[in-house]
């Protein structure tokens, strides 16, 4: 797929904008997710299984 913008995924799990930072960091730290770009720019992307 494309990935998803932070408004896109905000939207799709109903929460506000102030909410949705840690989880993302937390998905990135967990290497769940990865992302391209920069500030609004950016796109997430789900990781492969192995």
């Amino acid at each position: 797929p494309d990935g998803l913008r932070a408004e896109e995924i905000r939207e799709a799990i109903g929460v506000s904008a102030k909410e949705l930072p840690r989880p993302l960091g937390d998905a990135l730290d967990g290497k769940r997710i990865t992302k391209k770009g920069q500030k609004r720019a950016t796109t997430y992307f789900a990781r492969r299984g192995k």
